[in-house]
């Protein structure tokens, strides 16, 4: 069942500070922000549920050299990184997600926001099939004209999206943050008992946009067993394996690194640890 919200924008559109408005807190981040893993606890009159919120991020043009080096790392343009969601690798990534929540910098405005949209539709019309019953979000960050919001609006209900801004009602209507928590409160998430008869997708495992994290490229010429404390002759046995099956140990060494460089949880990690021990030694391991 899908029971995950997809955050996804480019650094600097206010994607933390969305988390922190629902949930209160987040945990401390430095570098890019693809990647975090959050769970947003629902508790209202009707139903309680906890929900997984994925954060991912891209990159627009003119971001690689205004922003700092470790801000992007590991991070690609909207296209590539919308062509690497709608991958095989991601689909059990992509049947978990019920909403998507697509940030919006301050500033933005209709010319630049519909190309945006305009590559996002081959992931909408993936996600968008008769059994998906979510929501599409775009989020204002910061203050807009109402001009400028009613051409955001136009431009965000041509490809299904809501749009969310902080701009006060004429009408009353709720906005900004309290907008977003009734859209996505009314959406049907499993309950907490629902949930735990549920497997959930772990995205560090099988998304290949949070894999991107991790080294972009390996080569047995050219890999470095500093990165993972590797002995020289730990080193030389592996070079040898990445000459007979380069692209089992690209996949291996890329979730190593992720192991270290990640603030994955316990249960986490031990996932990780028993993927990748049945990828060496081909088989399951015991009580996985």
């Amino acid at each position: 069942m899908r029971n995950k919200i997809l955050v996804v924008g480019p650094p600097g559109s206010g994607k933390l500070t969305m988390l922190k408005e629902l949930m209160g807190t987040v945990s401390p981040v430095t570098g890019s922000h693809a990647g975090i893993i959050e769970e947003y606890h629902i508790k209202n009159k009707y139903y309680e549920a906890r929900v997984g919120v994925w954060v991912d991020e891209f990159l627009l043009e003119g971001d690689s050299t205004q922003l700092s080096a470790d801000r992007i790392e590991g991070l690609v343009s909207l296209p590539e990184w919308t062509e690497s969601f709608c991958s095989n690798e991601a689909k059990e990534v992509r049947d978990s997600i019920k909403a998507v929540v697509f940030t919006l910098r301050h500033g933005s405005d209709a010319a630049h926001l519909e190309p945006q949209l305009k590559v996002l539709e081959q992931l909408v019309g993936m996600l968008d099939n008769d059994n998906w019953d979510g929501s599409l979000i775009c989020l204002q960050k910061g203050h807009v004209s109402p001009e400028l919001a009613a051409q955001l609006d136009a431009v965000c209900f041509d490809y299904g999206f809501e749009y969310i801004s902080h701009l006060v009602s004429e009408q009353g209507e709720t906005t900004g943050y309290d907008r977003l928590q009734e859209a996505i409160e009314v959406l049907g998430w499993e309950t907490q008992d629902e949930a735990k008869e549920t497997p959930v997708p772990d995205p560090i495992l099988t998304s290949p946009t949070l894999m991107a994290r991790s080294s972009p490229s390996l080569h047995a010429s050219s890999f470095d067993a500093r990165s993972l404390s590797l002995s020289p002759a730990d080193s030389d046995m592996l070079k040898g394996l990445l000459n007979d099956d380069l692209d089992n140990f690209q996949n291996i060494f890329d979730k190593l690194k992720i192991a270290r460089n990640s603030n994955l949880s316990d249960e986490q990690r031990t996932r990780l640890a028993n993927d990748l021990a049945e990828q060496l030694i081909g088989g399951e391991v015991p009580g996985h």
